[in-house]
C-alpha cells in the first residue's frame, strides 16, 4: 500500500501548490 501513500502525498502537494498559486494571484479567480 506504499503506492497509495505516495499517490496521496502527490495529490496533497498538488493541492497545496494550487492554493499557493491562488493566494499569489490575490484570489482573482473566485470559486
Amino acid at each position: 500500500m506504499q503506492y497509495c501513500m505516495c499517490y496521496i502525498s502527490h495529490i496533497l502537494a498538488s493541492l497545496k501548490d494550487k492554493l499557493k498559486s491562488k493566494k499569489k494571484q490575490g484570489g482573482e479567480e473566485n470559486e
